[in-house]
């Protein structure tokens, strides 16, 4: 049996020009692994193109501007990019798993999710007879949610922690003074919001649509709420920047929000959207969380503190990995 190759190079796939919780989690992956002393860098895709770094991840320096096709270089994909490792050559391919949902097309209509997902496959964005077929890869999870994906598929996988944005975490906040108002993402379960404000015109509903990071800290710290109804497909960015800032959340039961791990809030603050008491609890833990919101916000301080904790998580994690795939890197 040939000897397993040394890895001295980490290159991590993000597509190009986008900005959202996936590819902010794969530049910061890239500038961890560089933290510890590794060769590691971003490559964005398609290949080949001068790109400069996206607008809002200056801090990440060090891109590539093709793959490094050799048996010293393990490559990390994130999995909607997973047929591109079939591409690779020589290198070692590792796929990690960002969100499980979009992945499977899962958009919790049955039917459509198997067309989404077919279409994909014929145009080989997907393997056609599923994540089975990814199993020579190396595989890294992110939540339970992924593990319980991947675990059921029979896929061997290690964990990586993926932290949201420092300025998030690093920020302090007050939690007096702030306002009776439900932050809400219009991008996520928008027709249960808009239920929601159809029938509660007291309460005052802010959407978060194309603010910038500085105008999404003050949103947070400012307000009460932040609400979340649509799917989670993974362990979503948003509700987590939301209760660093010292809100309180109320979500759905869809995706990762189902299981107690990726969201560990107290299970009144998941509302089951198609129940029919959903108006009814909605409205009772608002007004409890308004008329009492210093005691109410306790119930988020596990959540808050393992948010906090994610950076030196995702430290731990990758020590691990590297001293599992051999790879050498400065102690922190």
């Amino acid at each position: 049996m040939d000897p397993q190759p040394t890895i001295t190079k980490i290159q991590i796939v993000v597509p190009s020009g986008l900005r959202s919780g996936g590819p902010e989690s794969l530049h910061n992956l890239a500038f961890q692994f560089q933290s510890l002393g590794v060769n590691s860098e971003v490559v964005y895709f398609p290949y080949g193109k001068q790109y400069e770094v996206t607008l809002g991840y200056e801090n990440y320096i060090k891109i590539a501007h093709d793959i490094d096709d050799k048996s010293s270089t393990l490559i990390i994909f994130p999995e909607t990019f997973c047929m591109l490792g079939f591409s690779i050559s020589n290198a070692t391919v590792g796929i990690w798993w960002l969100s499980v949902d979009h992945f499977t097309q899962t958009q919790y209509h049955s039917y459509r999710d198997f067309f989404r997902y077919l279409r994909l496959s014929i145009r080989r964005h997907r393997p056609y007879l599923g994540v089975r077929s990814l199993k020579k890869f190396k595989h890294f999870s992110k939540s339970q949610y992924d593990e319980e994906f991947l675990r059921n598929n029979s896929i061997i996988f290690s964990r990586i922690t993926g932290p949201i944005a420092s300025q998030y975490i690093n920020n302090t906040f007050s939690t007096f003074n702030r306002k009776n108002i439900i932050l809400y993402n219009p991008k996520k379960g928008m027709e249960y919001t808009s239920y929601l404000k159809d029938n509660f015109s007291q309460y005052k509903f802010v959407s978060l649509e194309s603010m910038n990071t500085d105008e999404l800290i003050t949103a947070y710290a400012n307000s009460k709420i932040y609400i979340d109804f649509g799917n989670h497909p993974g362990k979503e960015r948003m509700p987590r920047e939301a209760v660093a800032l010292g809100c309180c959340i109320i979500t759905g039961l869809l995706g990762s929000a189902s299981n107690a791990l990726d969201i560990p809030i107290p299970r009144v603050y998941k509302i089951n959207t198609e129940a029919d008491d959903f108006l009814f609890r909605f409205q009772t833990v608002t007004n409890k969380i308004f008329s009492n919101f210093e005691l109410t916000r306790l119930d988020f301080n596990n959540f808050r503190n393992e948010i906090l904790n994610e950076p030196a998580q995702q430290l731990t994690d990758l020590k691990r990995i590297l001293s599992d795939l051999g790879i050498n890197y400065f102690s922190k």
